[in-house]
């Protein structure tokens, strides 16, 4: 249980380290004046934003798994199906979340791709302020 644990905290921190192609598309973006570059980069920051939210995921799976191996340990009572279920619940959670990034971003595509890649790459670099000792640029 605490080899699988660490191994999906491991691989949830790895996926937020390995996304540090932030500063490339911001770059990107000062650079791009037409609205295909623009449509390319909305996709890169749509991929940033589900691939740094699976991250999250599989963080918070290692820490509940491991937190619950704990709990075990101290307690010494057999709580093991509590993770899976908190695991399903941030699957359902995320799947929720990733449909309705999907419905803003046809919304704002359709309308001003413009202002909403400068408030997405807003919020991107609020997120890459935030984790910048996980990530390596």
């Amino acid at each position: 249980m605490f080899f699988v644990s660490s191994t999906f905290f491991a691989a949830g921190v790895t996926a937020i380290r390995s996304l540090s192609g932030l500063h490339r598309i911001e770059l990107e973006r000062k650079k791009s004046r037409d609205a295909r570059r623009l449509l390319k980069l909305l996709n890169d920051i749509h991929l940033f934003v589900a691939s740094l939210r699976f991250g999250y995921l599989l963080s918070l799976f290692g820490l509940v798994c491991s937190a619950t191996l704990l709990a075990e340990a101290v307690a010494g009572v057999f709580v093991t199906p509590f993770p899976i279920v908190l695991f399903l619940t941030l699957v359902v959670l995320s799947a929720a979340l990733f449909t309705f990034h999907e419905i803003i971003v046809k919304n704002f595509i359709k309308r001003r791709a413009q202002s909403f890649a400068e408030l997405t790459s807003f919020l991107m670099l609020w997120q890459y302020r935030l984790f910048r000792p996980f990530v390596r640029v």
